[in-house]
């Protein structure tokens, strides 16, 4: 079993086998920790000629290596490689390589620094690129986070921010600027196409409200972050203005039971029923999930979002997904603003 460790490379030995365009990362990475390099190979890329190393021959390499911290073997000879490793684990060196299943002692990773935090990463060789963006994406997360815990009286609730997914993460940063909101509930679902009909209400609503920041939220269990009560709190302790907008077929239990938390806090709010009869033909029979069927011949399902869910037991039925109707948005956006 491996132990990830943040380990002191200032003024430490580093011998490198190699002189491609691994070896140069590498040797970058490691200069820029403060190590001595040592490097061995037939031929290096130009870019190493503009470095602080030492090119050294083979004899002087294998000499330095029993005085190195790591060893690192970058060619492109697997068997070259792994030869090289198995000196340096003989001299008791840390051993890393640039191919698979060697026997290497470690691993190198892509690495963000700063006073209060380190991030690290690496996919075991699997995908090498995707390294720099995943600790990048992290670190973006972290600092907002940051930034609303920074911001919160009641600190129990930094288990809750740590909870939040990008979406809500980004809109707690963006509403501070504009300090009301617009939150559009829903039942919910985690079908990529229901996210994009999401993102795709939200954006045209920040364009018609450009004064709030809108979102969205879902009130079944799961496909929530987090629950309705601790978005509430949220808002509260970071004084932000809501309007909540229920989008639903019916005023049935997701909406009273939301409706009375939202109205524990005193925030402002509204049902905007849409009817989905609007959808049929007259030939049709409505499928709902509120309304189930065993007759799906001639029959539409209608679904506030995509849900491969309903799709799956009602094959045969056409499918109608109201966030993707432009004129659904439309009456939404109209009745939001005569509300507001």
């Amino acid at each position: 079993m491996r132990v990830c460790l943040d380990i002191e490379f200032q003024d430490a030995i580093v011998c490198i086998l190699g002189g491609g365009k691994v070896a140069l990362r590498k040797t970058k990475q490691f200069l820029e920790a403060g190590a001595t390099i040592y490097i061995h190979s037939i031929q290096y890329e130009p870019e190493f000629n503009t470095l602080h190393i030492n090119k050294v021959d083979k004899d002087t390499f294998i000499h330095t290596l029993a005085k190195a911290k790591l060893a690192i073997a970058c060619t492109n000879n697997e068997s070259v490689n792994k030869e090289f490793i198995q000196t340096a684990k003989k001299h008791h060196v840390l051993a890393m390589s640039c191919n698979k299943n060697q026997e290497q002692d470690t691993f190198s990773t892509v690495t963000k620094r700063d006073k209060h935090l380190v991030l690290s990463c690496h996919t075991n060789g699997s995908f090498p690129v995707a390294n720099q963006n995943i600790v990048n994406d992290w670190k973006a997360r972290l600092e907002i986070l940051e930034t609303l815990r920074n911001k919160l009286q009641d600190h129990a609730l930094c288990h809750d921010l740590v909870n939040l997914d990008d979406q809500h993460l980004c809109f707690f940063q963006e509403v501070f600027q504009t300090k009301q909101a617009i939150i559009y509930l829903l039942h919910g679902n985690s079908s990529l196409k229901a996210r994009i009909q999401c993102q795709n209400l939200i954006q045209r609503s920040k364009a018609k409200f450009e004064e709030y920041t809108s979102t969205t939220f879902f009130l079944a269990k799961k496909y929530q972050d987090i629950d309705l009560e601790t978005l509430c709190k949220l808002l509260q302790e970071f004084h932000i203005k809501p309007h909540f907008v229920f989008l639903f077929w019916q005023q049935g239990r997701y909406v009273m039971q939301g409706a009375q938390t939202i109205n524990q806090f005193g925030f402002d709010h509204q049902h905007i029923q849409i009817n989905p009869n609007q959808f049929i033909k007259e030939s049709e029979t409505l499928i709902m999930h509120t309304k189930p069927t065993s007759k799906t011949q001639n029959a539409v399902l209608v679904s506030m979002l995509d849900s491969p869910f309903l799709r799956s037991q009602y094959p045969d039925a056409r499918f109608v997904s109201c966030l993707d109707d432009t004129k659904v948005i439309e009456r939404i956006l109209y009745e939001v603003n005569s509300a507001l």
